[in-house]
């Protein structure tokens, strides 16, 4: 019985090891939300944010680090609950999201939001990926759209697209 128990013993310690390396040890930020405050998180959300230590982010409300309007217009507190309403519906949230460093650079981020349950409290897995390129290369076609659109009003002659092979 008492090898029985040790046994078990360290098969939990073995898995709690496995899932607090997976959590730490991500290239991804990955935090815990609660209701409407971040309550753990790994070091790569510290390096992501800029921040020099858990204490110094942790309990932060997700709008709090983040401009005060998203991408849409809207409110970054009414879409947060709004987004955080959606996942505990669904079961999941997947969503595009804009955070503020703690320099105040705007870092556009891809969210993945997941309603859990533990210890009989409601929380959500969070994870973001950082989309900066994606932005970057979307900047870039619409400044070369609005600048062939400039050139083809302008230019008063006919401009097509021809491909030899269709």
């Amino acid at each position: 019985l008492v090898i029985q128990r040790k046994k078990a013993e360290d098969t939990i310690k073995e898995s709690e090891e496995t899932f607090r390396r997976l959590f730490e040890e991500s290239a991804d930020p990955i935090l815990l939300l609660d209701e409407t405050r971040f309550i753990e998180c790994n070091s790569a959300t510290l390096k992501f944010l800029g921040y020099d230590s858990k204490s110094e982010f942790l309990n932060k409300k997700p709008w709090e680090i983040s401009p005060d309007l998203q991408p849409d217009g809207m409110p970054s507190e009414q879409k947060a609950l709004l987004m955080i309403a959606k996942a505990k519906e669904k079961g999941y949230n997947h969503f595009e999201w804009v955070h503020t460093n703690k320099n105040g650079l705007n870092l556009p981020v891809e969210v993945m939001l997941t309603p859990i349950i533990l210890k009989g409290k409601q929380y959500y897995y969070t994870i973001w990926r950082d989309i900066t390129d994606r932005y970057r290369v979307i900047e870039i076609l619409k400044s070369s759209e609005e600048r062939f659109r400039l050139v083809a009003d302008k230019t008063g002659q006919i401009i097509y697209d021809y491909d030899i092979t269709t």
